[in-house]
Protein backbone atom coordinates (compact mmCIF):
# COMPACT_ATOMS: atom_id res chain seq x y z
CA UNK A 1 0.00 0.00 0.00
CA UNK A 2 2.88 2.34 0.78
CA UNK A 3 5.06 1.29 -2.16
CA UNK A 4 3.68 3.87 -4.60
CA UNK A 5 5.67 6.31 -6.68
CA UNK A 6 6.00 9.62 -5.00
CA UNK A 7 7.98 12.27 -3.24
CA UNK A 8 7.81 12.68 0.49
CA UNK A 9 6.30 15.59 2.26
CA UNK A 10 5.76 16.09 5.97
CA UNK A 11 2.56 17.34 7.53
CA UNK A 12 2.51 18.49 11.12
CA UNK A 13 -0.62 17.43 12.97
CA UNK A 14 -0.87 19.96 15.75
CA UNK A 15 -3.47 18.20 17.88
CA UNK A 16 -1.38 15.02 18.18
CA UNK A 17 2.12 16.53 18.04
CA UNK A 18 3.20 13.93 15.53
CA UNK A 19 4.63 13.93 12.05
CA UNK A 20 2.83 11.99 9.34
CA UNK A 21 4.69 10.67 6.38
CA UNK A 22 2.39 10.64 3.38
CA UNK A 23 3.19 9.70 -0.23
CA UNK A 24 2.08 11.90 -3.10
CA UNK A 25 2.17 11.14 -6.80
CA UNK A 26 4.89 12.88 -8.80
CA UNK A 27 3.25 12.38 -12.23
CA UNK A 28 6.59 12.52 -13.96
CA UNK A 29 7.72 10.15 -16.64
CA UNK A 30 10.54 7.78 -15.70
CA UNK A 31 10.17 8.71 -12.02
CA UNK A 32 11.95 6.16 -9.79
CA UNK A 33 9.69 4.90 -6.99
CA UNK A 34 10.74 5.56 -3.43
CA UNK A 35 10.83 2.23 -1.67
CA UNK A 36 9.09 1.89 1.66
CA UNK A 37 12.12 0.31 3.26
CA UNK A 38 14.31 3.23 2.12
CA UNK A 39 11.79 5.71 3.45
CA UNK A 40 11.60 3.89 6.77
CA UNK A 41 15.37 3.81 7.17
CA UNK A 42 15.76 7.45 6.13
CA UNK A 43 13.32 8.61 8.77
CA UNK A 44 14.65 6.09 11.36
CA UNK A 45 11.19 5.19 12.48
CA UNK A 46 9.11 1.98 12.43
CA UNK A 47 7.18 1.41 9.22
CA UNK A 48 3.84 0.91 10.96
CA UNK A 49 4.02 4.08 13.05
CA UNK A 50 2.92 6.56 10.34
CA UNK A 51 0.22 4.16 9.16
CA UNK A 52 -1.26 3.87 12.62
CA UNK A 53 -1.13 7.62 13.19
CA UNK A 54 -2.75 8.24 9.80
CA UNK A 55 -5.71 6.09 10.82
CA UNK A 56 -6.08 8.01 14.09
CA UNK A 57 -6.28 11.44 12.50
CA UNK A 58 -7.87 10.61 9.13
CA UNK A 59 -11.36 11.72 10.15
CA UNK A 60 -10.08 15.04 11.42
CA UNK A 61 -8.19 15.79 8.21
CA UNK A 62 -11.04 15.21 5.78
CA UNK A 63 -12.75 18.54 6.33
CA UNK A 64 -9.47 20.40 5.78
CA UNK A 65 -8.97 19.05 2.25
CA UNK A 66 -8.14 21.61 -0.40
CA UNK A 67 -9.23 21.29 -4.04
CA UNK A 68 -5.67 20.24 -4.89
CA UNK A 69 -5.67 17.54 -2.22
CA UNK A 70 -9.03 16.29 -3.41
CA UNK A 71 -7.80 16.15 -7.00
CA UNK A 72 -4.73 14.16 -5.92
CA UNK A 73 -6.93 11.75 -4.01
CA UNK A 74 -9.14 11.29 -7.06
CA UNK A 75 -6.08 10.43 -9.18
CA UNK A 76 -4.98 7.87 -6.60
CA UNK A 77 -8.42 6.27 -6.79
CA UNK A 78 -8.52 6.43 -10.62
CA UNK A 79 -4.92 6.19 -11.86
CA UNK A 80 -6.02 5.32 -15.42
CA UNK A 81 -8.50 8.20 -15.75
CA UNK A 82 -7.45 10.97 -18.13
CA UNK A 83 -10.21 13.22 -16.80
CA UNK A 84 -8.86 12.84 -13.25
CA UNK A 85 -5.44 14.06 -14.40
CA UNK A 86 -7.04 16.97 -16.27
CA UNK A 87 -8.88 17.93 -13.07
CA UNK A 88 -5.61 17.70 -11.15
CA UNK A 89 -3.97 19.99 -13.69
CA UNK A 90 -6.79 22.47 -13.20
CA UNK A 91 -6.23 22.41 -9.44
CA UNK A 92 -2.50 23.02 -9.96
CA UNK A 93 -3.23 25.91 -12.32
CA UNK A 94 -5.52 27.55 -9.76
CA UNK A 95 -2.49 27.97 -7.48
CA UNK A 96 -0.17 28.91 -10.40
CA UNK A 97 1.76 25.63 -10.37
CA UNK A 98 1.89 25.46 -14.15
CA UNK A 99 4.84 23.08 -14.40
CA UNK A 100 3.02 20.54 -12.23
CA UNK A 101 -0.10 21.11 -14.31
CA UNK A 102 1.88 20.40 -17.49
CA UNK A 103 3.19 17.09 -16.09
CA UNK A 104 -0.33 15.99 -15.12
CA UNK A 105 -1.67 16.94 -18.56
CA UNK A 106 1.06 14.95 -20.30
CA UNK A 107 -0.16 11.92 -18.39
CA UNK A 108 -3.78 12.68 -19.33
CA UNK A 109 -2.90 13.00 -23.01
CA UNK A 110 -0.92 9.75 -22.89
CA UNK A 111 -3.91 7.95 -21.38
CA UNK A 112 -6.34 9.46 -23.91
CA UNK A 113 -4.72 10.96 -27.04
CA UNK A 114 -8.16 12.10 -28.25
CA UNK A 115 -8.99 14.08 -25.10
CA UNK A 116 -10.07 17.60 -26.10
CA UNK A 117 -9.78 18.79 -22.51
CA UNK A 118 -6.18 17.56 -22.23
CA UNK A 119 -5.18 19.22 -25.52
CA UNK A 120 -6.92 22.50 -24.68
CA UNK A 121 -5.45 22.66 -21.18
CA UNK A 122 -1.99 21.81 -22.51
CA UNK A 123 -2.25 24.76 -24.89
CA UNK A 124 -3.42 27.08 -22.12
CA UNK A 125 -0.79 25.87 -19.63
CA UNK A 126 2.05 26.23 -22.13
CA UNK A 127 0.82 29.72 -22.99
CA UNK A 128 1.03 30.59 -19.29
CA UNK A 129 4.55 29.13 -19.21
CA UNK A 130 5.58 31.20 -22.23
CA UNK A 131 6.20 28.21 -24.55
CA UNK A 132 4.28 29.83 -27.39
CA UNK A 133 5.06 27.52 -30.31
CA UNK A 134 4.23 24.40 -28.35
CA UNK A 135 1.14 26.12 -26.97
CA UNK A 136 -0.03 26.93 -30.49
CA UNK A 137 0.42 23.31 -31.52
CA UNK A 138 -1.79 22.02 -28.71
CA UNK A 139 -4.38 24.77 -29.26
CA UNK A 140 -4.62 23.72 -32.90
CA UNK A 141 -4.92 20.09 -31.84
CA UNK A 142 -7.86 21.05 -29.60
CA UNK A 143 -9.47 22.93 -32.51
CA UNK A 144 -9.10 19.86 -34.72
CA UNK A 145 -10.67 17.64 -32.08
CA UNK A 146 -13.61 20.06 -31.79
CA UNK A 147 -13.85 22.17 -34.95
CA UNK A 148 -16.90 24.04 -33.69
CA UNK A 149 -15.41 24.98 -30.34
CA UNK A 150 -15.23 28.76 -29.92
CA UNK A 151 -13.06 28.18 -26.87
CA UNK A 152 -10.43 26.32 -28.90
CA UNK A 153 -10.33 28.86 -31.73
CA UNK A 154 -10.10 31.68 -29.19
CA UNK A 155 -7.04 30.00 -27.65
CA UNK A 156 -5.44 29.61 -31.10
CA UNK A 157 -6.07 33.30 -31.78
CA UNK A 158 -4.86 34.40 -28.35
CA UNK A 159 -1.63 32.44 -28.76
CA UNK A 160 -1.08 33.94 -32.22
CA UNK A 161 -1.63 37.36 -30.67
CA UNK A 162 1.07 36.60 -28.09
CA UNK A 163 3.34 35.61 -31.01
CA UNK A 164 2.59 38.97 -32.71
CA UNK A 165 0.85 37.28 -35.62
CA UNK A 166 -1.94 39.84 -35.92
CA UNK A 167 -3.43 38.79 -39.26
CA UNK A 168 -3.87 35.08 -38.49
CA UNK A 169 -5.05 35.99 -34.97
CA UNK A 170 -7.84 38.15 -36.42
CA UNK A 171 -9.05 35.24 -38.57
CA UNK A 172 -9.12 32.75 -35.67
CA UNK A 173 -10.74 35.19 -33.25
CA UNK A 174 -13.41 36.18 -35.79
CA UNK A 175 -14.25 32.51 -36.14
CA UNK A 176 -14.49 32.16 -32.36
CA UNK A 177 -16.85 35.15 -32.18
CA UNK A 178 -18.96 33.72 -35.00
CA UNK A 179 -19.25 30.43 -33.12
CA UNK A 180 -20.06 32.13 -29.81
CA UNK A 181 -21.05 35.78 -29.84
CA UNK A 182 -21.00 35.92 -26.03
CA UNK A 183 -17.37 34.86 -25.71
CA UNK A 184 -16.01 38.01 -24.04
CA UNK A 185 -12.37 36.92 -24.13
CA UNK A 186 -12.56 36.26 -27.88
CA UNK A 187 -14.14 39.67 -28.52
CA UNK A 188 -11.59 41.53 -26.38
CA UNK A 189 -8.69 39.72 -28.02
CA UNK A 190 -10.17 40.41 -31.45
CA UNK A 191 -10.14 44.10 -30.55
CA UNK A 192 -6.49 43.79 -29.54
CA UNK A 193 -5.63 41.91 -32.75
CA UNK A 194 -7.18 44.62 -34.93
CA UNK A 195 -5.20 47.25 -33.00
CA UNK A 196 -1.97 45.27 -33.36
CA UNK A 197 -2.65 45.00 -37.09
CA UNK A 198 -3.01 48.79 -37.25
CA UNK A 199 -6.71 48.68 -38.15
CA UNK A 200 -7.88 51.16 -35.52
CA UNK A 201 -11.37 51.77 -37.01
CA UNK A 202 -12.14 48.04 -36.81
CA UNK A 203 -10.63 47.87 -33.32
CA UNK A 204 -12.83 50.74 -32.12
CA UNK A 205 -15.94 49.27 -33.76
CA UNK A 206 -15.27 45.93 -32.10
CA UNK A 207 -14.60 47.56 -28.71
CA UNK A 208 -17.85 49.54 -28.89
CA UNK A 209 -19.74 46.40 -29.89
CA UNK A 210 -18.34 44.58 -26.85
CA UNK A 211 -19.41 47.41 -24.53
CA UNK A 212 -22.91 47.35 -26.00
CA UNK A 213 -23.10 43.59 -25.60
CA UNK A 214 -21.49 43.53 -22.13
CA UNK A 215 -22.28 46.92 -20.53
CA UNK A 216 -21.38 45.70 -17.04
CA UNK A 217 -17.94 44.41 -18.01
CA UNK A 218 -15.10 46.51 -16.61
CA UNK A 219 -12.71 44.78 -19.02
CA UNK A 220 -14.80 45.84 -22.01
CA UNK A 221 -14.88 49.48 -20.91
CA UNK A 222 -11.12 49.44 -20.18
CA UNK A 223 -10.39 48.11 -23.67
CA UNK A 224 -12.49 50.87 -25.23
CA UNK A 225 -10.89 53.52 -22.99
CA UNK A 226 -7.41 52.38 -24.00
CA UNK A 227 -8.24 52.62 -27.71
CA UNK A 228 -9.91 56.01 -27.33
CA UNK A 229 -6.86 57.36 -25.50
CA UNK A 230 -4.52 55.97 -28.16
CA UNK A 231 -6.55 57.60 -30.92
CA UNK A 232 -6.59 60.98 -29.16
CA UNK A 233 -10.18 61.00 -27.88
CA UNK A 234 -9.29 62.08 -24.34
CA UNK A 235 -12.84 63.01 -23.37
CA UNK A 236 -14.17 59.62 -24.43
CA UNK A 237 -11.29 57.83 -22.72
CA UNK A 238 -11.88 59.76 -19.48
CA UNK A 239 -15.55 58.75 -19.48
CA UNK A 240 -14.68 55.09 -20.05
CA UNK A 241 -11.94 54.99 -17.39
CA UNK A 242 -14.39 56.46 -14.87
CA UNK A 243 -16.89 53.78 -15.89
CA UNK A 244 -14.28 51.11 -15.19
CA UNK A 245 -13.65 52.55 -11.73
CA UNK A 246 -17.37 52.53 -10.95
CA UNK A 247 -17.75 48.93 -12.13
CA UNK A 248 -14.58 47.66 -10.48
CA UNK A 249 -13.59 49.61 -7.36
CA UNK A 250 -10.33 47.63 -7.16
CA UNK A 251 -9.17 48.43 -10.69
CA UNK A 252 -5.74 49.97 -10.15
CA UNK A 253 -4.82 50.23 -13.83
CA UNK A 254 -7.85 52.36 -14.71
CA UNK A 255 -7.03 54.79 -11.91
CA UNK A 256 -3.38 55.08 -12.96
CA UNK A 257 -4.27 55.59 -16.62
CA UNK A 258 -6.91 58.20 -15.80
CA UNK A 259 -4.56 60.07 -13.45
CA UNK A 260 -1.78 60.07 -16.04
CA UNK A 261 -4.09 61.36 -18.76
CA UNK A 262 -5.40 64.19 -16.58
CA UNK A 263 -1.87 65.15 -15.53
CA UNK A 264 -0.73 65.33 -19.15
CA UNK A 265 -3.59 67.72 -19.87
CA UNK A 266 -3.13 69.52 -16.53
CA UNK A 267 -6.86 69.11 -16.13
CA UNK A 268 -8.99 68.32 -13.07
CA UNK A 269 -5.92 67.96 -10.85
CA UNK A 270 -7.90 67.07 -7.67
CA UNK A 271 -9.40 64.07 -9.49
CA UNK A 272 -5.98 63.10 -10.85
CA UNK A 273 -4.55 63.18 -7.32
CA UNK A 274 -7.51 61.22 -5.93
CA UNK A 275 -7.13 58.51 -8.59
CA UNK A 276 -3.37 58.23 -8.06
CA UNK A 277 -3.71 58.04 -4.28
CA UNK A 278 -6.36 55.33 -4.57
CA UNK A 279 -4.12 53.36 -6.95
CA UNK A 280 -1.22 53.65 -4.50
CA UNK A 281 -3.40 52.36 -1.66
CA UNK A 282 -4.48 49.39 -3.76
CA UNK A 283 -0.88 48.52 -4.70
CA UNK A 284 2.15 50.79 -4.22
CA UNK A 285 4.08 49.04 -6.98
CA UNK A 286 7.21 50.93 -7.97
CA UNK A 287 5.96 54.19 -6.47
CA UNK A 288 4.74 55.75 -9.71
CA UNK A 289 1.18 56.19 -8.43
CA UNK A 290 2.42 57.98 -5.30
CA UNK A 291 4.70 60.17 -7.43
CA UNK A 292 1.77 61.06 -9.68
CA UNK A 293 -0.31 62.05 -6.65
CA UNK A 294 2.49 64.32 -5.48
CA UNK A 295 2.96 65.84 -8.94
CA UNK A 296 -0.76 66.65 -9.09
CA UNK A 297 -0.28 68.53 -5.83
CA UNK A 298 2.68 70.42 -7.33
CA UNK A 299 0.75 71.37 -10.47
CA UNK A 300 -2.05 72.62 -8.24
CA UNK A 301 0.34 75.13 -6.67
CA UNK A 302 1.10 73.32 -3.39
CA UNK A 303 4.81 73.01 -4.07
CA UNK A 304 6.26 72.56 -0.58
CA UNK A 305 3.85 69.76 0.31
CA UNK A 306 4.50 68.16 -3.09
CA UNK A 307 8.28 68.25 -2.52
CA UNK A 308 7.80 66.55 0.84
CA UNK A 309 5.76 63.76 -0.75
CA UNK A 310 8.20 63.34 -3.65
CA UNK A 311 11.10 63.17 -1.20
CA UNK A 312 9.31 60.29 0.55
CA UNK A 313 8.68 58.54 -2.77
CA UNK A 314 12.32 58.64 -3.94
CA UNK A 315 13.41 57.40 -0.51
CA UNK A 316 11.01 54.45 -0.68
CA UNK A 317 11.49 53.81 -4.43
CA UNK A 318 15.02 54.98 -5.35
CA UNK A 319 14.90 53.41 -8.84
CA UNK A 320 11.85 55.33 -10.06
CA UNK A 321 13.12 57.83 -12.63
CA UNK A 322 9.75 59.59 -12.90
CA UNK A 323 9.79 60.39 -9.19
CA UNK A 324 13.38 61.70 -9.40
CA UNK A 325 12.55 63.86 -12.44
CA UNK A 326 9.50 65.41 -10.78
CA UNK A 327 11.41 65.84 -7.52
CA UNK A 328 14.22 67.64 -9.38
CA UNK A 329 11.81 69.89 -11.26
CA UNK A 330 9.96 70.78 -8.05
CA UNK A 331 13.21 71.56 -6.19
CA UNK A 332 14.42 73.75 -9.03
CA UNK A 333 11.18 75.74 -8.94
CA UNK A 334 11.85 76.85 -5.35
CA UNK A 335 15.55 77.58 -5.85
CA UNK A 336 17.00 74.34 -4.43
CA UNK A 337 19.42 74.13 -7.34
CA UNK A 338 21.97 71.72 -5.85
CA UNK A 339 19.32 69.21 -4.83
CA UNK A 340 17.54 69.70 -8.16
CA UNK A 341 20.74 68.94 -10.10
CA UNK A 342 21.32 65.75 -8.10
CA UNK A 343 17.72 64.56 -8.58
CA UNK A 344 17.71 65.28 -12.32
CA UNK A 345 21.03 63.45 -12.74
CA UNK A 346 19.52 60.43 -10.94
CA UNK A 347 16.50 60.57 -13.24
CA UNK A 348 18.77 60.62 -16.31
CA UNK A 349 20.80 57.67 -15.01
CA UNK A 350 17.71 55.56 -14.31
CA UNK A 351 15.64 56.42 -17.38
CA UNK A 352 15.36 53.58 -19.94
CA UNK A 353 17.41 54.06 -23.10
CA UNK A 354 17.39 52.29 -26.46
CA UNK A 355 19.32 49.05 -26.21
CA UNK A 356 19.35 49.15 -22.42
CA UNK A 357 16.97 47.27 -20.15
CA UNK A 358 15.10 49.29 -17.54
CA UNK A 359 16.24 48.68 -13.99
Amino acid sequence: MMAAKGEVFVRRVRNYHVTLIVGRWAFQRNCDPLRVSELSRAMRMPLLAPIALLVVVAAGCRDASTPLQKAKADVRRNPQSASAYVALAGAYSQVNLYNDAYVALCTAERLDPNSYDAAYQLGLTLLNLGSLREALGWARTAAKLRPNSAQAHELVGRTMLAMVQAGPAVAELKRAVTLDGDNLVARLNLTAAYAMKGDMPSALNQARAVVQRKPDSAQAHFSLADLLERTGDNAGAETEYKKVVSLDPRSRDARVRLAAMLLRQRKDLPTARQMAQAADRLEPGDGTAAAMAAWALYLNGERIDAIGELDAVVSAHPNNHYAWAWFGEACRSIGRQKLAKYALQKAAELAPRPGRAAR
